[in-house]
């Protein structure tokens, strides 16, 4: 019997001790020697953001990254640690946590806002983007037409030119239009993505008749601009007529359906817009100023920024196809090139002077306020730019490039 009492008390004491070490160890193992990334403020963040990790024992990273851009942390206890996203090429941000004597802890957000990515090279000037969808987009320099296939981070060569590339239109990742100037000013079209292209119009060499914007609404459906004026219409991509000329000096035109704008100057040097519809064209002095860019966001409603008789920079906004406009307020920066993304949203180049460099601003209430999202400084100047959906690419000289994600 005593024997038996033993055995038992010996039992209980053993197993009361297992379960012991089991909980330690456990204890020890997940909550004391190991650290862990569980969270952070804010999954989507800009360039120069503090964000916020949470997570166990993060008094112990000594090294942080976001796409191996290292980053500088403010603080940091064993719960939270504070730093800043650095400048980084992609929107894809992969956060890498170093940790003393542990492996590399890791996480995974994204970005908005502008940031730079790499162009094709490094030493031309690009222009001309074209964006068939969020990944597929276009861009030229002198004689050279680019692709990419995953939303800029990548380019390729698709085609080279005899003559120097003006313009280019692509409706489709296949079908689209480069127009040239060489022995001729000629009309250039593919339907195989710049594979190979075809002559489909052209017109004697000289200045004015340079073709220097293109838009089409179709396959078959366009516009072409000439530098005097000219605006010439096809509607099945083989016979080109001549619908309309009047002034010269013409840079500018957009289209959406059968609505037409074009902006540029008399002989005199008056400011002249063209309103077009379904064909039929008028023009007026324009008396609000120069309009140094213009945008359809849809059938009815478009934009332009001008400079104002008293040199005020600003957006102006028409709801009846161009006939009427609407003033937002003067911008506290020189306003040029400009996309709307919606009827709020969109972004602006201007030119700073203070450091000889251009920068984006950002606006969500339609162009009345403005707010810095990214200087681009080093001397950096940007060409052009196009959206799909809520990215938008942004051509520039020497190699650079920049993205915007709302």
């Amino acid at each position: 019997m005593k024997k038996l009492l033993l055995i038992s008390v010996i039992l209980i004491i053993s197993c009361s001790k297992e379960s012991e070490n089991v909980i330690e160890v456990q204890d020890d193992e997940v909550d004391i020697r190991e650290s862990y990334l569980t969270g952070v403020n804010k999954e989507i963040a800009r360039i120069g953001d503090t964000v916020t990790f949470f997570g166990t024992r993060l008094d112990k990273i000594y090294d942080l990254t976001f796409n191996g851009k290292r980053s500088s942390i403010l603080e940091k206890t064993s719960d939270s640690l504070k730093a800043i996203v650095p400048t980084v090429f992609n929107e894809n941000l992969n956060v890498t946590a170093k940790v003393d004597g542990e492996d590399n802890l890791y996480y995974d957000m994204n970005l908005i806002g502008t940031f730079p990515i790499a162009g094709p090279n490094e030493t031309d000037d690009f222009r001309n983007v074209e964006m068939t969808s969020k990944n597929v987009a276009f861009i030229s320099n002198s004689n050279e037409l680019f692709k990419t296939s995953d939303g800029g981070y990548n380019w390729s060569r698709v085609h080279t030119f005899q003559d120097y590339i003006i313009t280019s239109e692509f409706y489709n990742e296949s079908i689209g239009w480069v127009t040239v100037r060489g022995d001729k000013h000629k009309l250039l079209y593919t339907e195989d993505g710049g594979q190979t292209f075809n002559e489909i119009f052209n017109r004697p060499s000289g200045d004015g008749n340079t073709f220097i914007a293109v838009e089409f609404i179709s396959p078959t459906n366009g516009y072409i601009l000439t530098g005097k004026g000219d605006i010439i219409y096809t509607d099945d991509n083989i016979n080109f007529n001549q619908l309309y000329t009047n002034f010269l000096n013409f840079p500018k035109m957009v289209v959406s359906g059968i609505n037409v704008l074009v902006s540029g100057y008399s002989s005199g040097g008056q400011v002249i817009l063209i309103v077009g519809n379904d064909n039929n064209f008028k023009n007026t002095v324009f008396q609000k100023g120069e309009i140094k860019h213009m945008q359809f966001l849809n059938d009815t409603k478009a934009f332009a920024s001008i400079r104002k008789p008293n040199n005020d920079e600003m957006i102006i906004y028409s709801e009846d196809l161009g006939n009427s406009w609407n003033e937002t307020n003067p911008s506290p920066t020189i306003i040029a090139q400009f996309k709307f993304i919606d009827e709020n949203r969109g972004i602006s180049i201007p030119f700073e002077p203070s450091n000889n460099s251009d920068s984006v601003i950002e606006t969500t209430d339609g162009g009345f306020t403005w707010d810095l999202s990214f200087d681009f400084s080093n001397h950096s100047h940007a060409s052009d730019l196009d959206f799909f959906d809520n990215a938008i690419l942004v051509s520039g000289y020497r190699g650079r490039m920049w993205k915007h994600i709302f």
